[in-house]
């Protein structure tokens, strides 16, 4: 095929999966599945510690993730993930903006997972997309994470922490409810304490130091 042809059919596929940012690298197809391999159109990053311009970026790694479905095919997206060059910060992988850091899947496949959780199982869910049920519930709550960290937490004095049983074998959700407001402000994983230092590394030191009232229905592991 001449350069110009490839290069169109380049064009179109980023066009379709609305990647602007990548180059399309390799396209494989076989019985219902798809894998896009990409590369960065950007030749140079910003280091994630600091900010500051760090020069050409460096390969760290190639991660493979889901992305939606195009028709009946089902897609995987490899994504080269990249170090910046600062030494002041230790040379810290960059974040790639298709998808959130340890997630098996994007952020729109995550929107998309959440929506179909809202009126079906998540193992119905896991079945339809051919995902394992641990995928769609880590997709489900990486997203409503995203939706609570929208929210104004600054007038947040009292709280609740409670765990929640969301599969057979001991599997736990944690809960951190806002009481005066009515609402959920955090979920995570799990229900030791790894679970409430991740709830107040998110919430951040000054407004733990808000925090007057903390109620909570948890179990006590010793």
């Amino acid at each position: 095929m001449p350069d110009g042809n490839m290069e169109a059919s380049a064009k179109s596929i980023r066009a379709l999966f609305d990647l602007p940012r990548y180059l399309v690298m390799r396209v494989e197809r076989w019985a219902g599945w798809g894998r896009l391999t990409l590369e960065a159109r950007c030749t140079t990053v910003l280091c994630p510690g600091c900010g500051a311009f760090s020069g050409p970026r460096q390969l760290s790694r190639w991660r493979s993730v889901r992305d939606l479905d195009i028709g009946r095919r089902h897609i995987e997206l490899v994504l080269p993930t990249y170090r910046s060059g600062c030494a002041d910060c230790g040379r810290p992988e960059v974040p790639v903006s298709l998808a959130r850091p340890f997630a098996r899947c994007t952020r729109r496949l995550e929107q998309h997972l959440f929506r179909l959780t809202g009126d079906s199982t998540v193992k119905a869910v896991a079945k339809r997309m051919v995902l394992d049920w641990e995928t769609v519930m880590d997709a489900e709550v990486r997203y409503f994470r995203g939706l609570l960290r929208k929210r104004n937490l600054d007038n947040v004095r009292r709280i609740g922490i409670d765990e929640v049983s969301y599969r057979k074998g001991h599997k736990y959700l944690t809960l951190v409810t806002d009481l005066d407001g009515h609402r959920v402000i955090y979920a995570t994983h799990g229900n030791d304490g790894k679970a409430i230092s991740r709830f107040l590394t998110w919430l951040g030191p000054k407004r733990c130091r808000r925090i007057k009232v903390v109620g909570t229905d948890m179990h006590d592991p010793t």
